[in-house]
């Protein structure tokens, strides 16, 4: 009788050492699948995520298409190139703010007012150093096919700070 009862212990706990595994797998994949289903759910992520790419890695064309959308599209394809070159260049400044100050939505269209800074080097002549940049911008999202996407951005408030 002891041997049974020790037997059948046994093997319950050796089924709940198998399922532990399985039921921490199920919930690393219903987290994930949570994750990439709200990736680019709102605008602010959206935004979020266009200005944190552009400071930490290479844009090409194709990203463009993921986050740009009508005239500004149009425009960043048009440049051959320029507008690319452009944008990759801030991915060597080093991003110090992004903040959403302002969110305003009708519908399926928003304005979002977002502060950014970031430090960029510079040397004009003889004279090198860094500057501290800060700028105030609107960004018009629209959500299109069911994903926001950036139509247009406009510069409210640029400020520089030259540090030798």
């Amino acid at each position: 009788m002891i041997g049974q009862s020790f037997t059948k212990l046994s093997i319950e706990e050796d089924l709940y050492k198998k399922e532990e595994p399985m039921k921490i797998s199920i919930i690393l994949l219903v987290f994930t699948f949570l994750i990439s289903c709200t990736k680019k759910s709102t605008p602010e992520l959206v935004l979020r995520d266009f200005v944190s790419k552009r400071f930490s890695q290479e844009f090409s064309a194709d990203d463009f298409k993921e986050y740009l959308a009508g005239e500004i599209l149009e425009e960043a394809l048009a440049e051959e190139g320029k507008y690319l070159e452009k944008i990759n260049e801030a991915k060597s400044f080093k991003m110090s703010k992004f903040k959403i100050n302002a969110k305003r939505c009708i519908d399926d269209k928003c304005f979002l007012t977002y502060s950014l800074a970031y430090d960029a080097p510079y040397s004009v002549q003889k004279e090198s150093g860094s500057v501290a940049v800060n700028i105030r911008k609107i960004a018009e999202m629209k959500k299109e096919e069911g994903v926001w996407k950036i139509f247009g951005i406009t510069d409210v408030k640029t400020n520089f700070d030259y540090k030798e």
